[in-house]
């Protein structure tokens, strides 16, 4: 493998990470948001979900503000 192949590897290899993350937290963010709107409080969700409180407060304020 060339000097390039092997940045071009490393470059796909990235993208394809990054792609993972976003979708992953895409994910956690409409749990999140689904479950705001079935009356769950921010607490109830982490618990449930084990996802950080700190991030699902962030959604929930995040979700409140665009709601208003």
């Amino acid at each position: 493998m060339c000097t390039v192949e092997y940045y071009e590897q490393l470059h796909n290899d990235s993208t394809r990470q990054e792609g993972f993350d976003e979708g992953y937290n895409t994910s956690q963010k409409e749990i999140i948001t689904n479950a705001l709107d079935n009356g769950r409080t921010p607490e109830q969700i982490s618990d449930f979900t084990g996802i950080d409180l700190k991030i699902v407060q962030e959604v929930a304020d995040k979700h409140i503000n665009e709601n208003s």
